[in-house]
Order: structure tokens, then C-alpha cells, then sequence
């Protein structure tokens, strides 16, 4: 991203508190004021700083600017509860239960019912941690980037800070998110683990020494997991987690049943 813009998205006009609270990121300098349209102080910023966005596939191998979002406003620790709020329902919503019968077929724990792997929630950021519940063992499975043990978001949520006068009690802010270009996931892989916890109930409880290597060695044959279970396969169209989020926060629409495309 670029040096100044990214000065701007940090110290410039997005802060995480009031004024007089835990040390906000406001300043007047960057902020826009408060009758500005935030669009088009943005389009002003992008030709200030010579920035020319490339909203096409990335083709660098780290993140750059594709594009931003502005949403509701109102008081800025409310803006930012209310944002992430968003992010997190819809992170724990119902699309992603196909992924809990994924590691069940997988693992070959439970009952799986007979369907594709899926794992498209990997597109917002790895790794993803799954609690196995299997009273042979206790285990976790955490799905990474094939040959990687992390993959950063590509969305960035804060509250942007609106510029009011000198010594207000109020810092106004607006919800802000930004959307980073990044490489295609080409695949991901399922491994199993053992938090301290897992192997405290293992030296505490009878449980069958051998069933976690087993389960280990069947999750290896079926790895690496191709990007069909991250983009979907070939007789659906190419799913995105990014979207389908932008899409449901404009429209406010997580309180409602929705389905995994």
C-alpha cells in the first residue's frame, strides 16, 4: 500500500476511541470534516497521493489497496462495536457449516454427510481452528495455507474519526472498510494438533493413545485441499467470502437465515 495513504489509514483519519479515551488515532489534520461525503473525500485523497488502484486479480505477492467501503456514522466507539458485530456474525453465521462436516469427513470422526469439502471461510484469514469432538481423544484441527502457518485477512475494519471542532466531547466516526487485493489461495491444508490443554486431558484420562496418529495419517492422504474448497467447484460460480459480506453489511442483513452459495 502506499507510504502516505497508509500514514492516512492509521494515523490520519481512523481512530478506536473518543478524544478523552484510550488514546485515539484522530487527527485534524487528516480527518475529513463533518458535513464532508466521505466517497468523494476519498476519490480526493487517491488523487492527492497519486494512487492508482488495480481492482483487478492481484498479481503482487503481498497486499495492496483494491477498494473501501463507508458505512453508518454516529459515535465512534458504537460505530465500531456495531462493525465488528457485523464481521462476527457473519464469520460464525450459518454458511459455514459445510466447513464442521469437512473436518468430520476428513478426520473421519462423527457423522459426515456425503457432500464436497468445503472451506471458503479461509478466504477472510487463516488459521481457522476447529474443536474435534471425539471421546477417543482430545484434539483440535486447524486448517493453514498449504505450506504456510498463516494467511493475514484481506479486510481491514476500523471506524474512521469525523473532524469536529476543537475540545467537542464527541469524536463522530464512520464505519470504514478496507479491501486489500491478495494472491489467490491456490490450496490449504487441515492438520491436526494438540493444544496444552488437549494433552493435559491426555495424560489425565484413559484415552486411546493411538487414535490421534491415526487420525493424523488419514487427514495427510487427503491433503493438500485444492482451491475448489476455498472458490467452489466448476459447476457453480466462483464464490467470494469478500462480497458476499460487503453485500450483506450494506444491507444490514445478518439477522436473517441466509445459505452458503
Amino acid at each position: 500500500m502506499h507510504a502516505a495513504l497508509w500514514a492516512w489509514v492509521n494515523f490520519g483519519g481512523i481512530g478506536s476511541r473518543t478524544r478523552r479515551g484510550c488514546g485515539s488515532l484522530f487527527s485534524v489534520k487528516f480527518s475529513p470534516r463533518k458535513h464532508t461525503n466521505l466517497n468523494d473525500w476519498y476519490e480526493c485523497k487517491l488523487k492527492r497521493f497519486e494512487i492508482n488502484l488495480n481492482t483487478n486479480t492481484a498479481t503482487q505477492q503481498w497486499p495492496t489497496l483494491k477498494e473501501v467501503h463507508f458505512g453508518k456514522r454516529g459515535e465512534i466507539t458504537e460505530v465500531w462495536k456495531q462493525l465488528i458485530n457485523s464481521y462476527k456474525n457473519f464469520r460464525s453465521g450459518p454458511t459455514w457449516r459445510s466447513e464442521a462436516n469437512s473436518v468430520r469427513l476428513l478426520t473421519g470422526t462423527g457423522r459426515p454427510r456425503q457432500a464436497p469439502i468445503s472451506f471458503k471461510r479461509s478466504q477472510l484469514g487463516m488459521p481457522i481452528v476447529f474443536q474435534v469432538k471425539d471421546p477417543r481423544e482430545p484434539y483440535q484441527a486447524q486448517l493453514v495455507p498449504e505450506g504456510k502457518s498463516r494467511l493475514a485477512s484481506p479486510l481491514i475494519l476500523k471506524p474512521i474519526a469525523i473532524n469536529h471542532n476543537e475540545g467537542a466531547e464527541l469524536i463522530e466516526g464512520a464505519e470504514l472498510i478496507v479491501v486489500l487485493n491478495q494472491p489467490p489461495i491456490e490450496a490449504v491444508r487441515l492438520e491436526v494438533v494438540e493444544s496444552k490443554k488437549d494433552k493435559k486431558n491426555r495424560k489425565d484420562s484413559n484415552f486411546d493413545i493411538n487414535h490421534l496418529e491415526q487420525v493424523k495419517q488419514r487427514v495427510d492422504r487427503k491433503c493438500p485441499i485444492s482451491s475448489k474448497a476455498v472458490y467452489g467447484h466448476k459447476d457453480k460460480e466462483r464464490y467470494s467470502a469478500i462480497d458476499d459480506f460487503i453485500q450483506k453489511w450494506m444491507k444490514g442483513n445478518f439477522n436473517r437465515k441466509w445459505r452458503e452459495k
